[in-house]
């Protein structure tokens, strides 16, 4: 019994439908591709939040400077979550957001010995924008009831659940990937905020520990 094989125009019509299949299937696979990146971005703040308390809970409860690394009216010096070495007595420390000069900030950091994983510094969305990108997060400056520098206490009235403590932030933010920034390990406002997700939306972590995703006009409520 003879064995026939496939015509011409039946392997076309198979070709043709596994196009289809493939044209069909990837923009739903580019969705699934965003929205993994994004909850890896927001499993990182998340990350960065319980460093921030493993280092309350170590530190006769206080909470990490609200700035960068600096020294005190009565001279104790304060290491920030991310921290240039050797600290410049006249105020010139500098944060960088690529290349060896970022990891040397994020190692030299108060959080590096409770999360000693450089990928979970950089949003993997900002990674693919932005190969060179090592670090895509700071701290919010403005988060307590004053606008002095030192840590607050863990017992002081912050209204966790109304107070952000990281999100990520535009590249300009960070400073520039040359030369860095003196304050590119802080925010200040939603303006300073990527909303590089999709819908526009960016991820902020909380001092009570959730998260939230949101686009300016749903984050902006907690920078009034």
């Amino acid at each position: 019994m003879s064995r026939r094989g496939f015509t011409l125009i039946e392997l076309l019509v198979v070709m043709a439908i596994f196009a289809v299949l493939f044209a069909l299937m990837t923009p739903a696979l580019t969705r699934m591709r965003r929205k993994a990146r994004a909850q890896t971005c927001a499993s990182n703040l998340r990350q960065l939040y319980m460093a921030s308390l493993a280092y309350t809970s170590d530190g006769s409860g206080k909470w990490l400077p609200r700035t960068g690394t600096y020294r005190d009216w009565d001279g104790d010096l304060w290491i920030g979550w991310i921290h240039w070495y050797p600290y410049d007595e006249e105020g010139q420390d500098r944060y960088y957001w690529t290349g060896d000069l970022a990891r040397t900030n994020i190692v030299w950091g108060t959080i590096w010995d409770y999360v000693e994983q450089f990928e979970v510094y950089v949003c993997p969305s900002h990674r693919i924008a932005n190969p060179e990108a090592v670090r895509s997060y700071a701290m919010y400056n403005r988060r307590g009831p004053d606008t002095t520098w030192a840590p607050l206490t863990a017992d002081r009235d912050l209204e966790p659940a109304q107070t952000v403590m990281f999100a990520e932030v535009e590249e300009s933010r960070l400073g520039s990937a040359s030369s860095g920034s003196t304050d590119g390990c802080q925010f200040y406002d939603v303006d300073d905020i990527e909303f590089r997700h999709s819908g526009n939306t960016a991820n902020v972590v909380f001092f009570d520990g959730h998260q939230e995703r949101g686009d300016r006009d749903r984050l902006a409520v907690y920078f009034e």
